[in-house]
């Protein structure tokens, strides 16, 4: 199956969830910063996770929401083989294999 990547400018809040209907994998990246070993709160996560789709999200720090709820995979933002891996493998398998 033949999938484009598409990478969207600023959506406004009350566009955010029919905007992602038509996505099939959501991106969430922060940058490395000490600020975020002690957690962290986006309103775009708790939007990404009510989408249903799954999540990969570039973030390194304390817990966070995509790993307690098994609802993506959490890599590290300075590595784009594992983005690149990320993307890979939920372009192979479909949502049930998930």
């Amino acid at each position: 199956v033949n999938k484009e990547i598409i990478i969207l400018n600023s959506v406004s809040k009350n566009e955010v969830l029919s905007t992602l209907t038509y996505t099939d994998l959501l991106y969430l990246g922060l940058h490395n910063k000490q600020i975020y070993d002690y957690g962290i709160s986006l309103n775009k996560l708790t939007d990404y996770m009510l989408s249903g789709k799954p999540i990969v999200f570039s973030y390194h720090g304390y817990e966070n929401l995509i790993t307690k709820a098994k609802c993506g995979s959490v890599i590290d933002p300075n590595d784009q083989y594992a983005l690149y891996n990320s993307i890979k493998y939920y372009n192979e398998h479909n949502r049930e294999e998930i």
